[in-house]
């Protein structure tokens, strides 16, 4: 696995990996991956295994994506509305605005 952590998935910065020292924890070491300005993070515990875990956990969620697809809703009434490709959350949404960041559905990063 590489070392590298990807970008955030709430706001496309980078991730930050830290280390800090707790003394309640039985190794005495817990560490962390996140995004220190958006508060996001994976925690782990016990060294080098736990550190590769959470950065893969990071970075899976970190790929987590779906598209929303727009859709007519209320098939007598025709109404614009999106429809998330995963989950298949849908709501009345005029084609015009702007998709959300998030699917409200499954929390993945809306792209596409």
């Amino acid at each position: 696995m590489s070392d590298e952590l990807k970008p955030c998935p709430f706001c496309g910065g980078d991730a930050t990996e830290g280390l800090v020292f707790v003394t309640e924890v039985p190794n005495g070491d817990m560490g962390w991956v996140g995004c220190v300005p958006c508060g996001v993070f994976v925690n782990y515990k016990h060294g080098e295994s736990g550190r590769r875990a959470a950065m893969r956990r990071w970075n899976s969620y970190a790929e987590y994506t779906c598209r929303m697809n727009h859709v007519l809703l209320y098939d007598e009434m025709g109404i614009e509305g999106i429809e998330c490709d995963e989950c298949g959350w849908s709501d009345i949404h005029p084609w015009d605005d702007p998709l959300p960041d998030r699917c409200p559905g499954c929390d993945a990063k809306v792209v596409g």
